[in-house]
């Protein structure tokens, strides 16, 4: 019969350290210091014998086996750490709004703050953007503008956020603070490597080491402005006359639409579409004066024709472009700050 021994336990209380416990109270352990399977409940007396001994008696073998494989299992699955999925939807148009970096890492220069203070009192300019399409299950194409430049590149969510290569951009010389922006811009882009949205999604964080990070505002039609820039003639997109009075548009909140044709007054509703930067105008109605030219008459049917085949927007740099539901360009406007 296996000799009986006596509990053993640590200083501080409790049993061996090496103790495989399935349930609140532990079935059994194995002492590696004496190579003995201990078997018994919180209370009472245990026995301890060696695997050799144990596994002579099939039963009790059996019963060993099966129990450690439980516990292996059980002790795997609550080891492993609960956490948050990574994937986090990005989808859609963000204007900068603040940026934080380490000034060393870019000689010194700490002018990024104003540089976008600037960009906001920028009447033709929608200021730093980064907008992102879904391309597969994590993955997102990203573009937008950076100061001076536009650029695109890859984000993948499959392991941790990053750029699989460096943002892509076109090589137009630009001032010399816009130019260094734009440098430093590209290369925290580059390096984020999480981001998150606010709980209402109107914000967007993406960041990288340390402290450094960029913060994004949801781009909104709601409340925006803008006159009329180019519209498309059937075979071209033509930019208009500077001595024409043009047409606006007014994108109200709660959904209503307002502005001018260049000769009457309009009014409508307007709504987002299901897809990604879809966008509904209906009910458009103007006043009905009479053109004080051909030329001007021309331009406020094309107008308020373009208008009813809008399905869809885009925003770059400068500019809003609404389109057709294949994409087709109508009208491209400037913002009317």
């Amino acid at each position: 019969m296996p000799e009986r021994r006596k509990n053993v336990k640590r200083k501080g209380g409790g049993f061996p350290q090496n103790r495989i416990s399935v349930f609140p109270v532990p079935l059994f352990w194995l002492d590696r210091r004496t190579n003995l399977v201990y078997i018994g409940r919180e209370s009472g007396s245990r026995f301890g014998t060696s695997l050799g001994e144990i596994m002579k008696n099939r039963s009790a073998g059996l019963f060993v086996v099966c129990a450690a494989v439980c516990a292996v299992v059980l002790v795997s699955c609550s080891s492993v750490e609960t956490r948050e999925p990574l994937f986090t939807d990005i989808s859609g148009d963000w204007i900068l709004s603040a940026i934080e970096y380490d000034a060393s890492q870019y000689d010194g220069y700490d002018g990024a703050g104003e540089f976008l203070a600037s960009l906001e009192q920028d009447r033709n300019s929608l200021g730093v953007i980064f907008s992102a399409d879904r391309s597969g299950e994590q993955d997102f194409v990203v573009y937008g503008f950076a100061g001076v430049n536009s650029y695109n590149g890859f984000l993948s969510f499959a392991g941790e956020p990053l750029l699989v290569n460096p943002p892509a951009a076109t090589l137009v010389a630009g001032p010399p603070d816009a130019e260094r922006f734009e440098s430093l811009f590209l290369q925290e882009l580059y390096h984020i490597s999480r981001a998150e949205l606010s709980p209402d999604g109107s914000s967007l964080v993406l960041s990288g080491s340390g402290d450094s990070g960029m913060t994004f505002r949801r781009f909104r039609l709601a409340e925006t402005s803008w006159h009329l820039t180019a519209l498309h003639t059937g075979s071209a997109v033509v930019t208009l006359s500077s001595f024409v009075d043009v047409p606006v548009l007014t994108f109200g909140e709660g959904g209503t639409l307002s502005g001018s044709t260049g000769v009457n007054r309009l009014t409508g509703s307007w709504s987002e579409g299901d897809e990604a930067r879809g966008l509904v105008l209906q009910q458009v109605a103007a006043t009905r004066m009479a053109a004080p030219d051909a030329e001007r008459a021309a331009l406020e049917a094309d107008f308020l024709a373009l208008l009813a085949g809008t399905a869809g927007y885009r925003i770059s740099a400068s500019s809003l472009t609404l389109c057709s539901a294949d994409g087709t360009t109508l009208l491209v406007f400037s913002p009317a700050k």
